[in-house]
């Protein structure tokens, strides 16, 4: 797992796909995920401002659906 900074948003890489993902606010702290390339339109958002591990194993657990 790798992370790249662009900015406010942050590059990861999980099983060989790519996500940004980028810390904000929806009733309380959140980190927004979205996967690349943006064609896919796949976007989730995680309650809490979460880094690169806690993201991983959100999209391993119940967002596995963003790895498919």
């Amino acid at each position: 797992m790798a992370a790249t900074a662009l900015g406010r948003r942050e590059v990861i890489e999980i099983d060989g796909r790519r996500f940004v993902y980028q810390h904000g606010y929806r009733m309380g702290r959140v980190t927004y995920v979205v996967r690349l390339p943006l064609t896919t339109n796949v976007a989730v958002w995680i309650p809490g401002h979460l880094g690169a591990p806690e993201i991983e194993a959100s999209l391993r657990g119940e967002n596995a659906f963003m790895l498919q």
